[in-house]
């Protein structure tokens, strides 16, 4: 018991590390580079917004209130902005929460069971890295249901009438703001249930790529990853709390983007964390910086003239063998003898 007990740890430990550094591997890394949609990686000045992360289909949008004709539950309250005031026109939307019952008993669920780790820890950091997206298990992924929204009046009042019992989460956004969460899913049986919810604020990230010699570098890649859980507070942060897990699977914490014509990028739309940010763009080496949100002032990363590392694998009779995966590692990293940064895979030269 003890010792799966420790294995289990070390995994965790590693995950959450990885998570640090899954988009700061090289430039030849099929796991950063895998293929994608050309649209999705187009010159931009900015990152997908809130509404670009797939935001809750609009069953209707016309009142403040709703009838949904299935049952006599219902949910009312009112959206105040940051600043206390009443959120006049915010959209307000109704999710049934399909979660697990642990995220509400627990206050929250261990990383380990929100990761998908299939494959192992380097499964998941793949699957970052190719989707973008915080590697979720698939029944938290998909934990919430979106059914319907309104807007809310001027005084910020919002109402869904003739919802069926079960358990329902109300989020809410308006300009300049984050899909908010309330605290807490609510389990609805057939009253009317009050929940009054306060605006996030959402944050952004700005800056420049320049090369070593000042000249802006248009068309980069920049990627960001938010520091879900700081790793430097050891395995007992391998835990989300359950405000902060509805938060992440409304507003994703990682995003790319391209540089403009100027090295210009954006990312709008983000949680207050602390991000990583890794830069690539041919023939320069990856950069990598760290920036807080909502540190207001722009950031500037310079790229080197970056090498490369080239080679032919062979078997034992001097023929080139295909399909190989081969690993670059760097003595000492994050702690451990040899710390992975790169993946290739062989093909057979002629």
């Amino acid at each position: 018991m003890g010792r799966q007990l420790g294995v289990a740890l070390c995994l965790a430990g590693l995950l959450a590390i990885g998570l640090w550094f899954a988009l700061g591997t090289t430039p030849d890394d099929p796991i950063r580079n895998a293929p994608s949609d050309p649209t999705e990686l187009a010159p931009v000045t900015h990152s997908d917004s809130p509404e670009e992360f797939d935001a809750p289909e609009v069953v209707q949008v016309a009142e403040n209130t709703l009838d949904l004709g299935a049952g006599s539950a219902a949910l009312a309250g009112t959206i105040t902005n940051p600043l206390g005031q009443p959120a006049a026109a915010a959209e307000v939307f109704l999710y049934r929460s399909l979660l697990p019952t642990d995220v509400e008993d627990e206050g929250g669920l261990s990383l380990m069971r929100l990761i998908d780790t299939t494959g192992g820890t380097q499964g998941a950091l793949r699957r970052l890295g190719r989707t973008n997206q915080f590697p979720f298990r698939r029944e938290i992924a998909e934990g919430l249901e979106k059914l319907a929204s309104v807007r809310a009046d001027e005084a910020g009042q919002y109402r869904f009438t003739g919802i069926e019992s079960g358990s329902y989460l109300i989020a809410a956004r308006a300009e300049a703001s984050l899909l908010t969460p309330s605290p807490s899913i609510e389990h609805l049986t057939g009253a009317e249930t009050r929940v009054d919810l306060t605006l996030f604020e959402a944050g952004s990230l700005s800056g420049s790529v320049v090369g070593d010699d000042g000249s802006s570098i248009a068309d980069a890649k920049v990627r960001i990853l938010g520091e879900v859980v700081p790793v430097e507070a050891g395995f007992g942060a391998l835990f989300l709390a359950r405000e902060d897990l509805l938060l992440y699977l409304l507003n994703p914490v990682t995003a790319q983007a391209r540089t403009d014509a100027d090295g210009s990028f954006r990312f709008t739309g983000l949680p207050f964390l602390d991000y990583r940010i890794f830069v690539e763009a041919n023939p320069w080496a990856t950069a990598e910086k760290e920036h807080s949100v909502p540190e207001p002032a722009p950031i500037e990363i310079v790229l080197e003239v970056g090498g490369a590392i080239d080679g032919l694998v062979i078997d034992s009779e001097g023929r080139p063998v295909d399909g190989v995966d081969v690993t670059l590692t760097v003595e000492g990293g994050a702690g451990f003898t040899a710390a992975e940064i790169g993946r290739a895979s062989c093909r057979e030269r002629v």
